[in-house]
């Protein structure tokens, strides 16, 4: 009676769903959903517990000595190294690091897979913290980049924008400065006119010098300056053009001490949940070999077969002893 109780109760994991949901254990198929699930939120934890926070200019030091140590910053072109602030971007995001891509010299093609350590920064407020967040969930899984492909002079760039693979937007970059020092991103409209949509400024040279930029871009962090009224930049015409870039900065680092103990944390965890999702699954065989079906005789408690049995044995010996 216990173990037929015990089934009853595990079967209700359904919410009541029968017939063949019911028949091919869909106890066992929430199980296996539920665990993949718990096993990407361990990721994506995992991925966001990387995060640095510095002051602005301490972050660009950040971002230029992070992303000089990776093999394929040496083989860009000079305009195209360095720490770049995005003075116009009206997102909670503050400077990038194109060195932080890879690049391919003979295509004259840099791909920049977002949520890269040290290859771009965040606002500190919400958003940004938010904006971060996801980023570093394409990160963990390869989700999206976005690819720079020149021309042959270094001036110019298409700059496509791919989620699993699939393009969803193309944007460009242009320079304004025979130096490299300044660029514009431009989108295209439905027309496929191309239109500047905000200034890029190059803070921190691809020698690692401060350039006459970056005390600007500290200031307008440090001050309080919103974007829509810092000098001299195009900036995104829309409603968030009143944003203030936070004087700290979020950045992507690698793993170290705090997230090596966090991804052990969540190891104990999601071993924890296998432990019970196998526990559930068994149980779930187990239920499935002794679910009753009325009539069946395969259904019916061991005890009352044998019971049945004898009395079937018993009645087959009394009608022996009255034949003739």
């Amino acid at each position: 009676m216990g173990s037929a109780a015990h089934c009853r109760e595990n079967a209700d994991c359904c919410h009541g769903f029968r017939g063949m949901l019911y028949d091919i254990y869909c106890c066992d198929f929430c199980c296996v959903v539920g665990m993949v699930v718990v096993l990407i939120c361990c990721i994506w934890t995992f991925s966001v517990s990387v995060v640095q926070r510095f002051e602005t200019d301490r972050a660009a030091e950040m971002l230029f000595e992070g992303s000089s140590a990776d093999l394929y910053a040496s083989q860009l072109p000079d305009v195209l190294r360095g720490v770049y602030w995005m003075a116009g971007n009206t997102f909670p995001e503050l400077m990038v690091a194109f060195q932080a891509g890879s690049w391919d010299p003979e295509a004259r093609r840099m791909r920049l897979r977002f949520g890269v350590p040290y290859s771009w920064s965040y606002d500190s407020s919400a958003a940004g913290w938010w904006e971060y967040a996801l980023v570093q969930l394409s990160w963990s899984f390869g989700l999206s980049c976005l690819d720079f492909e020149f021309n042959s002079n270094f001036t110019y760039a298409l700059l496509p924008f791919r989620v699993f693979v699939v393009i969803v937007d193309t944007w460009a970059l242009d320079q304004v400065t025979a130096d490299g020092n300044t660029w514009t991103r431009n989108r295209f409209d439905s027309n496929g006119v191309e239109e500047i949509e905000y200034t890029i400024k190059r803070v921190i040279s691809a020698g690692g010098e401060r350039l006459s930029a970056f005390d600007e871009m500290v200031r307008t962090t440090r001050d309080d300056i919103e974007v829509r009224n810092i000098p001299g930049i195009e900036y995104m015409n829309n409603s968030m053009s009143s944003r203030r870039k936070t004087y700290v900065q979020l950045v992507a680092g690698r793993p170290g001490g705090v997230s090596a103990l966090v991804a052990v944390v969540l190891s104990l965890v999601y071993l924890g949940c296998c432990a019970v999702c196998a526990r559930r699954t068994k149980t779930q065989q187990r239920c499935a070999r002794s679910r009753v079906h009325p009539g069946s005789p395969e259904g019916q408690h061991p005890a009352m077969s044998e019971s049945h049995s004898s009395e079937g044995e018993g009645a087959h010996v009394v009608e022996q002893a009255r034949a003739p």
